[in-house]
């Protein structure tokens, strides 16, 4: 998911008859696009919402920027994504979008030790990326074994997701699996995953977990809302799309990579959950 601002993402979906209005939160300083009967802070004009993103953008960027990272001269800061590190020899797992259109890549710890990385792996038909950084984590992640968890199950994700601005550190969301995908969307698939959770820009790449904090897929995308209230009629929000290990494995054993397999013989809360995450959760940061 691209670091776009809600501005800009809002000019690019809002249908003519403009159902959607600009909500100006001013506990978070950031615009969102939501019905008017849904807002509770106060409906700016498209030119307000500009100015607010911008002023947030530039923000941001400032703070970033002075942050420690490798050679990155003369480049600005396009994208903030997030990977995760699948072994302790530095092999990073994100998706192929976040990574693709970068000049550089550089990686962030939850140390705040920050690299370079370096791209071993690409697969743009299922949006995966492996990448190797000489950054050593504290832990690696650990893969669910066996078939694709049922609907229902519940999970978390983890990441760096755009809350008005890219977060600094990783942020936990929860939620469940749905059975399909919502009808009529191609992410609809198999080896796709639904979860139902507020999965925002600065997701993409990161881990989706059992209640045992194992891997059970990586995070893609979101529903558009508003294009499915246009096609359909029907709001429907915080739906993500995940890649399932379905597929995630066979890349990693396509490309030797070495992951460790969990399975249902752990006991709840032995491996860890969703909280302690921050062991391997890595934040990207794309540079043109």
């Amino acid at each position: 998911l691209s670091w776009v601002s809600p501005y800009v993402a809002a000019q690019l979906v809002l249908p003519p008859e403009r159902p959607f209005i600009f909500c100006y939160d001013s506990t978070r300083d950031a615009v969102n696009v939501l019905l008017a009967a849904e807002c509770r802070g106060e409906i700016v004009t498209a030119e307000m919402a500009r100015d607010i993103s911008e002023r947030r953008d530039r923000r941001v960027l400032n703070s970033i920027e002075r942050r420690p990272a490798p050679n990155t001269s003369n480049r600005r800061l396009a994208a903030v994504g997030t990977g995760f590190f699948i072994s302790l020899d530095g092999m990073i797992l994100t998706n192929h979008h976040v990574v693709a259109e970068c000049g550089m890549v550089t990686v962030e710890s939850d140390s705040g030790q920050a690299a370079l990385t370096r791209i071993v792996a690409l697969d743009r038909e299922n949006d995966l990326a492996l990448l190797q950084t000489g950054l050593i984590p504290r832990d690696a992640a650990t893969f669910r074994s066996g078939p694709d968890p049922s609907p229902g199950t519940r999970i978390a994700i983890v990441g760096f997701p755009d809350m008005g601005l890219p977060t600094i550190q990783p942020q936990v969301a929860s939620g469940d699996l749905l059975a399909t995908a919502p009808p009529d969307l191609k992410d609809d698939e198999p080896g796709r995953l639904a979860p139902r959770v507020d999965v925002r820009g600065g997701n993409s790449g990161g881990p989706v977990l059992d209640d045992r904090g194992q891997v059970i897929g990586v995070i893609s995308s979101k529903l558009n809302t508003v294009k499915v209230y246009q096609a359909t009629g029907q709001l429907i929000r915080d739906i993500g799309f995940a890649i399932s290990n379905s597929t995630v494995l066979p890349f990693l054993d396509q490309h030797k990579t070495s992951y460790t397999l969990g399975g249902d013989h752990i006991p709840a809360g032995k491996r860890g959950n969703a909280d302690n995450a921050s062991a391997y959760i890595a934040r990207l940061s794309c540079w043109q």
